[in-house]
């Protein structure tokens, strides 16, 4: 007995030592790659010159791609003169980008988006990407912003044919440092390997591809590191929700006070991926550690876990859509949505009492939730994230339940979604609102329950607005009618419910919930 104990113990200790020391192999080596990428990085610091800033920064990344001085020189070119360079020129053998077309601007903005682009099998949606980025940001805010741009293709003639468009189409946002052209890292190691570590069950064409994506994103960070405080990951077919960048500061400030790694205005693999600068050369060792391994959208979660992010923070409302359903992967297409397509189509304008705080509450809700337009962005004021249910039933509700009894006067609920034009659709058409002075959570199957409730009023027109009149407290509990005098106190509110009373074949969109207390 004692000899199998000393066995089995003996195993425990082998299997954990064991565990420990590839634990400690793989973190000196991220931290190795980190080191490098940091000190590649930080060499490239802004100067008051737009031209020595390039340089600099050219310099950095030539010099990760260990380029002759004949080939240094030729890129250096491009950098300082704006001349087109062949990338067959570069002959690249490392994993950084260099810059091909664009001067870099002198000093740092607030956010970069990093666009990697190449030649699809079917459809192209590059230059709409980049018109819509471009239209739906404003001047003031262009200025504090960049567009880098990454040409993956495999093939150089798609790449110079790409870059010659560019030129050809923005030489303004080009001189002005608000786009900037970089080349892909050789990849072609990848796709000369015979066996090539096969995971998760997928082709070899497709380990390919993802593997190439991972060093491409890798490098396109690894170039945006000293642009701008924030770096976006976006691809080069989406459609960009109008005043895109002012929602995106809306969600980092409201996150201000969270530990966060990354933040997310999409759900959609690794598109809308926002993550401090400053962060970026982890990342990017994460992502050149294990490009074979996994792909970049897992990739992402074990980053948030290694910063010590234990939750995915996702914006209610999506910034960015797919325009196409054809993937740069041949023979991968995509299914189209038909609400994101209206969403597009509709550019929803959502106006809030910004000015105005909500006392603390949760919020639940029966309504079956479409995507991530959670109940809880109705509630807070501070974004332009509205709720978005679907399937809507008689009978199914939203219930409001105070951290404590609060002295309501008013409540405001405002429904449905309306374009530009005013044109208005997903709305209450049948509802009413309950207020309570007891509240339960977890009972009889619901989530929540609002009880010792009165009926204050109904949804106009998709609309509630409804003071609170004054009521005797010896009558709260046991009437429910509204008595007319205001010489006595309002009782203290714990919960209300908007309920739908019919059931109705339009989902419903909740924008803002707004509570106002009395004396305040």
């Amino acid at each position: 007995m004692k000899r199998a104990l000393s066995r089995c113990l003996y195993r425990y200790l082998h299997v954990l030592v064991t565990g420990l020391i590839i634990t400690l192999v793989l973190y000196v080596y991220i931290m190795q790659r980190v080191a490098l990428t940091s000190s590649s990085s930080s060499s490239a610091s802004l100067s008051s010159s737009s031209l020595s800033f390039a340089a600099s920064h050219f310099g950095t990344f030539t010099d990760v791609q260990g380029l002759t001085p004949k080939q240094s020189e030729t890129l250096k070119k491009a950098v300082t003169q704006n001349v087109t360079v062949s990338p067959s020129h570069l002959e690249a053998g490392g994993e950084g980008s260099v810059l091909l077309a664009g001067v870099p601007r002198s000093h740092k903005g607030y956010l970069t988006l990093g666009i990697p682009t190449l030649k699809r099998p079917k459809g192209d949606y590059f230059f709409s990407t980049l018109a819509s980025l471009l239209q739906q940001s404003t001047p003031a805010q262009q200025l504090n912003m960049t567009l880098v741009i990454l040409l993956a293709d495999r093939d150089p003639d798609t790449n110079l044919l790409t870059l010659a468009s560019i030129k050809a189409r923005y030489r303004k946002e080009l001189s002005e440092g608000l786009m900037l052209v970089v080349s892909a890292p050789d990849t072609e190691h990848i796709f000369r390997a015979p066996n090539l570590k096969r995971t998760f069950n997928d082709s070899l064409e497709r380990v390919r591809w993802r593997s190439k994506q991972n060093l491409d994103y890798a490098a396109l960070m690894e170039f945006s590191t000293n642009l701008s405080t924030y770096y976006l990951q976006i691809e080069d077919d989406v459609t960009a929700a109008p005043n895109y960048v002012q929602h995106i500061q809306v969600f980092v400030q409201s996150n201000q006070r969270r530990h966060w790694a990354g933040l997310e205005v999409c759900p959609h693999g690794f598109i809308g991926k926002l993550f401090r600068s400053s962060d970026l050369p982890k990342l990017v060792a994460v992502l050149r550690t294990f490009y074979l391994e996994q792909p970049c959208d897992f990739l992402i979660h074990h980053f948030y876990h290694l910063m010590l992010q234990t939750k995915v923070i996702r914006r209610g409302g999506n910034l960015f859509f797919h325009q196409g359903k054809f993937s740069s992967l041949a023979n991968v297409t995509r299914k189209t949505d038909h609400r994101t397509s209206m969403l597009r189509a509709w550019a929803p304008v959502v106006k809030k009492h910004r000015g105005h705080s909500n006392p603390e509450a949760d919020l639940y809700s029966n309504v079956a939730v479409y995507r991530n337009y959670v109940i809880r962005a109705a509630y807070d004021l501070a974004t332009e994230a509205f709720f978005w249910g679907k399937d809507v039933k008689e009978g199914d509700d939203v219930t409001v339940v105070f951290r404590s009894p609060q002295p309501v006067a008013r409540i405001l609920v405002d429904t449905g979604i309306s374009d530009k034009m005013g044109r208005r659709r997903d709305f209450v058409r049948n509802g009413t609102v309950e207020v309570g002075e007891k509240a339960y959570v977890g009972l009889q199957g619901r989530k929540a329950l609002c009880t010792d409730t009165r009926v204050v009023g109904s949804f106009v027109n998709g609309r509630f607005d409804q003071s609170l009149m004054p009521m005797d407290t010896a009558h709260a509990s046991s009437s429910s009618s509204l008595s007319l005098s205001s010489s006595v106190s309002s009782p203290l509110v714990r919960c209300f419910t908007i309920v739908i009373t019919q059931a109705q074949k339009e989902w419903v969109a909740i924008p803002e919930i707004v509570v106002f207390l009395r004396g305040s």
